[in-house]
């Protein structure tokens, strides 16, 4: 049996599990048209014993809605 995770009511309810190489960005969606994009590389790693980690806050009822890997953005910064 391999455990790979433990749900509280502390953690909630999963969204998504993706697979990553780490060099995409992980873009969030709620169903109020919030977006946010994070490079995955900034997201902490976890222990065995870990119970998760929080990547957006959401608000009063406000949703998850789509959860999907992006290329890398790049910024150009202009002189």
């Amino acid at each position: 049996m391999l455990k790979l995770l433990k749900l509280l009511r502390k953690t909630g309810k999963i969204v998504a599990v993706k697979s990553i190489a780490g060099n995409e960005d992980l873009m969030i969606m709620t169903d109020q048209g919030i977006i946010i994009r994070i490079d995955v590389s900034t997201i902490s790693t976890l222990g065995r014993t870990a119970t998760g980690v929080k990547v957006i806050n959401l608000v009063d009822d406000q949703k998850v809605a789509t959860v999907t890997l992006a290329a890398k953005e790049e910024i150009y910064e202009e002189e």
